[in-house]
């Protein structure tokens, strides 16, 4: 990733300067970092996540585009890499009906 992109399935990834949720999200998805994000998945790990570097008072601080909160994407990345976002994962109990409950 120190040329600016990433090569992966033939393909190569341009990896921008700067991110903002939407645009993070998907680009963790096209890295393969985690098999799916959203915008709301990463506002969430950004308010519960104790170790999320970007904010006041954190290592790094939000930049403002247009109306959106933008972050560096180096260290963006790095904190999903390190993480390897831990999700619910899948149902291992069969679902109960409606009549069940």
């Amino acid at each position: 990733m120190q040329d600016g992109s990433s090569g992966g399935a033939g393909q190569d990834i341009e990896i921008p300067p700067v991110v903002t949720f939407t645009s993070g999200a998907a680009l963790l998805v096209q890295l393969g970092i985690v098999s799916s994000m959203t915008r709301e998945g990463v506002r969430k790990i950004a308010k519960t996540d104790p170790g999320w570097p970007f904010g006041g008072g954190r290592a790094h601080g939000y930049k403002k585009i247009a109306n959106a909160q933008a972050m560096d994407t180096k260290p963006f990345l790095e904190f999903f890499e390190a993480r390897r976002v831990r999700g619910r994962g899948p149902d291992r109990r069969p679902r109960r009906t409606r009549a069940a409950q």
